[in-house]
């Protein structure tokens, strides 16, 4: 990232925004390090210290964000340097917690089964591409959309951060709160397929997506009626033109936070429930899917940047809709005792 910083930034449509990169490249290995202890934790359905590292995470992102980009003064560039500065300091800090949570508990892996090399990858590598498959899509989205925007309109660059820097960041936080009952969901359904539960499998997979349902809806409404006024309160000095984009964006991504906070959950499901490899070919397919419709919605200078999100939601749905087709086809048709 660091390395290489400059030439993606320009590929990317915007050549000022290497100072990003820079900034945030030293959280990719704390966020590694992050994840394996998190997941440690919730292996033993301990949800406690991801749920503080989280708090700590948003807590020091938005304290130092602000603080530095308010007694720094430079260009628009260098502030989103040091917002992502921001970003990096907040998992050092998040990282430096879990560990010594880690050091403080009083058993730790040597303790716990030793999984073969082999068998380690042919668990992780399914998940992993998984994990992989939005972050990539998000990656082609970076390079697409500000330069298909370009080709019609002077300000792709802005209609581009207004969609990715403050409508999905909104969306996210309810989006991030569904995100727990995919965790909490994942070793409990495990460990009842472990066991042969087969009754207590499916009613775990009702109920996490029952309350996914449930929590994501009810905020997607909230974004839905009130776009304008949270709009109004979060990006007071935005343009009105750039407001009336913003929360009309806002009101349509209930569709996103609803979509988007199924897939995690059953995506969970499936990976608990021992098929790793199935969500990630039906989120392959969304994301294919959505890759087509933005190449064709985002030249139309009457769709505009919304072409970005309409193709968001297309992939969700479309992998939301192929996984309850399968969890019902598979888990809930079935009769009888696991097979373990």
């Amino acid at each position: 990232m660091i390395l290489f910083s400059k030439i993606i930034s320009s590929l990317q449509g915007n050549p000022e925004a290497y100072l990003s990169y820079i900034a945030l490249s030293p959280s990719v290995a704390l966020v590694s390090a992050i994840s394996c202890i998190r997941g440690y934790f919730q292996g033993k359905c301990n949800m406690i210290p991801t749920a503080l590292s989280q708090v700590i995470e948003q807590a020091v992102k938005l304290t130092f964000g602000l603080c530095l980009c308010y007694f720094i003064n430079g260009s628009p560039a260098v502030k989103g340097g040091l917002a992502c500065l921001a970003v990096t300091l907040s998992e050092l800090v998040a990282t430096f917690y879990l560990l010594i949570c880690y050091k403080s508990g009083k058993s730790h892996t040597q303790n716990t089964l030793i999984l073969s090399f082999k068998r380690l990858i042919a668990t992780l590598l399914p998940i992993v591409i998984t994990s992989l498959t939005l972050p990539i899509s998000r990656v082609f989205d970076s390079f697409t959309i500000v330069n298909l925007l370009k080709t019609f309109t002077s300000d792709a660059s802005s209609l581009y951060g207004i969609y990715t820097g403050s409508v999905e960041s909104v969306a996210g936080v309810p989006i991030a709160i569904c995100y727990g009952v995919a965790t909490a969901s994942l070793p409990k359904i495990s460990k009842a397929k472990a066991e042969g539960n087969f009754k207590e499998v499916k009613a775990l997979i009702k109920k996490a997506i029952s309350l996914t349902l449930f929590l994501s809806t009810l905020a997607g409404l909230v974004l839905f009626f009130f776009s304008y006024q949270v709009t109004d309160l979060l990006f007071k000095s935005f343009p009105q033109d750039k407001k009336i984009i913003t929360a009309k964006l806002l009101s349509l991504s209930f569709f996103t936070v609803v979509g988007l906070s199924l897939v995690q959950t059953l995506n969970a499901c499936l990976i608990a429930y021992g098929k790793p490899l199935t969500p990630c070919a039906f989120l392959s397919i969304g994301v294919a899917i959505k890759i087509l419709l933005q190449l064709v919605l985002l030249k139309n200078p009457e769709i505009n940047v919304f072409g970005a999100l309409y193709s968001d939601i297309v992939c969700y749905f479309v992998a939301v809709f192929l996984d309850l087709l399968y969890i019902i086809y598979t888990i809930y048709r079935t009769r009888g005792k696991i097979k373990v």
